[in-house]
């Protein structure tokens, strides 16, 4: 039994294995889509500083940060990197700091910008995206972003732009499960639908 059990451990590393590596494949009958997700008005802020912090396989000692810039496309690396947002004043701030994000007195911002594009179906022409996100501050002082403005772009060289998006603000989400987190749950999923 306890053979079966090492095996079946074996065989269940080797099959996400496997899986991971195929997903860097670019699926059949598919295209990729460049996205630009930015942030465009900070200047607006001048004494707030946004942070994007990134977790995942492909992340040296499992995370990263960086200082978000207005204007500047975000990046989350590898596309199965989770990518989350987080703001501190400009007087707390401090580059060599951000570890330990929320040690720091750094507040989780959003948990659901999508800065990598993906691949769509060769049936749908969407080639390009830039998705603007403005930074908002309420009556009561609390900071949230919203997505503002999306121009789209097509193969045919058409483009098309939303400016109305009703209940688009990116509420903040808890802090996103880590990489191995997710694998121990897919196992579990296999088991407990509810994981």
């Amino acid at each position: 039994m306890e053979k079966l059990i090492k095996i079946l451990i074996v065989s269940s590393f080797a099959f996400v294995g496997f899986n991971v590596a195929l997903a860097d494949i670019k699926p059949p009958l598919t295209h990729s889509l460049d996205r630009c997700a930015s942030v465009v008005n900070l200047t607006d802020f001048p004494d707030i500083v946004l942070v994007g912090h990134i977790e995942g396989p492909m992340v040296k000692n499992n995370e990263v940060d960086y200082k978000i810039e207005n204007g500047n496309c975000l990046t989350k690396g590898y596309k199965f990197n989770t990518f989350s947002v987080y703001w501190t004043t400009k007087d707390k701030f401090k580059l060599e700091n951000l570890k330990n994000l929320e040690l720091n007195g750094m507040q989780l911002l959003s948990g659901e910008i999508e800065p990598y594009g993906g691949f769509v179906e060769n049936s749908n022409p969407l080639i390009k995206e830039n998705i603007e996100y403005s930074l908002l501050k309420s009556t009561d002082g609390k900071l949230s972003l919203t997505k503002t403005r999306q121009i789209s772009g097509y193969a045919d060289g058409a483009t098309s732009t939303v400016t109305d998006f009703k209940d688009s603000n990116i509420k903040p989400m808890p802090k996103p499960e880590g990489f191995w987190k997710k694998i121990i749950c897919l196992f579990k999923g296999l088991f407990n639908k509810n994981c």
